[in-house]
């Protein structure tokens, strides 16, 4: 059984996402790598650990925010999946950018 990811092809900056061995995670920002400024990456934050990650949001070969896993239920779905939209944590791109 098939089931598509629930977030499509974006990740929404604020909200809230399990991932498929039971964590849960917030999205922070969407950054480019600086090897390669086409590759487009989730930078978000543990709820349980605290600490920061960084995955590619997709990428060929590599294990990507949207890539397609078997969830402990069987059903096939992204990697994480959108749990709950939450406003975006105000300053903190403008904190990290210095853009307001």
């Amino acid at each position: 059984m098939t089931e598509p990811g629930i977030e499509g092809n974006q990740v929404l900056t604020g909200a809230l996402y399990r991932h498929y061995k039971g964590g849960r995670y917030k999205a922070l920002l969407l950054g480019n790598l600086s090897e390669d400024r086409d590759t487009i990456v989730v930078i978000y934050l543990s709820l349980s650990t605290g600490r920061t990650w960084v995955r590619p949001l997709r990428k060929e070969g590599e294990d990507s925010w949207t890539d397609t896993v078997t969830w402990p239920d069987g059903v096939l779905r992204s990697r994480f999946i959108l749990e709950t939209v939450a406003r975006a944590t105000p300053g903190v791109l403008e904190a990290i950018t210095g853009k307001e």
